[in-house]
């Protein structure tokens, strides 16, 4: 029995070399995108005279887009974001978490929005759970994308991240208006190249629309405060 169990064992570790080889000999390589977290990447925010403590990770999503600003596809999102599952009830909808991304998707959902819902959510390939701390994610990029430069894109959002600009119950017709984020998505950018070697930091570029009410980018970031804590750094390799 036991020799049986590792005659198995040796077998399933041979079909998954070369599963992995027969994978890699189909794709143009591999993104890797390294997150270092800043000081408020994981916030505290105390309610009822400082007794009672929320806690809130970010929600980020990390895209590629082509020169031209066509999107290619998504490399990762936070579960929340991408499978809509929101703390507070099962009905909450949140266009301001990541609007950016979710309008360059262009996926329109029923009710008019276009963050993915609870019963259209996204693949376990590409969600996730908020790292709790600095990560690297990879990217094997498909054998069909023959492009060799590229745009990356990596959005992040903090919840009740309020500011003197993004304040608590402003008028919905105040453009600074949103529900429970605060200030912005932030947005970082860059270019990446399809060689050997190559190496790139993302760059904070603009701000998203407070309430997620389009997917334009705002260059705009002289109100942003401690959202620009969230993120540290992001680091991009192409890994062949």
């Amino acid at each position: 029995m036991f020799k049986s169990r590792m005659k198995l064992m040796a077998l399933v570790m041979i079909l998954v070399v070369l599963i992995s080889g027969i994978i890699r000999a189909q794709s143009e390589g591999r993104i890797s995108v390294e997150v270092k977290p800043g000081e408020r990447y994981k916030d505290v925010t105390w309610y009822w005279l400082g007794i009672f403590p929320i806690k809130s990770n970010p929600q980020m999503a990390i895209w590629l887009e082509d020169e031209q600003g066509n999107y290619i596809d998504t490399i990762y999102v936070t579960e929340s974001s991408g499978k809509s599952k929101w703390s507070g009830g099962k009905d909450i909808r949140r266009p301001d978490a990541l609007p950016i991304w979710s309008h360059k998707r262009g996926i329109k959902y029923n009710d008019g929005l276009y963050m993915p819902t609870k019963d259209k959510p996204l693949v376990d390939a590409i969600t996730g759970a908020t790292p709790k701390k600095g990560f690297t994610r990879k990217w094997i990029i498909p054998a069909d994308i023959k492009l060799k430069q590229l745009v990356i894109r990596l959005e992040v959002n903090q919840s009740i991240d309020y500011n003197e600009t993004y304040k608590k119950k402003l008028s919905k017709n105040n453009f600074n208006y949103n529900d429970t984020s605060g200030q912005p998505s932030l947005l970082w950018e860059g270019e990446i190249e399809i060689k050997d070697g190559f190496t790139t930091v993302l760059k904070k570029v603009g701000h998203g629309h407070p309430s997620g009410k389009n997917g334009k980018l705002f260059r705009n970031l002289e109100t942003i405060t401690t959202a620009n804590e969230i993120i540290e750094s992001i680091e991009i390799k192409y890994l062949k």
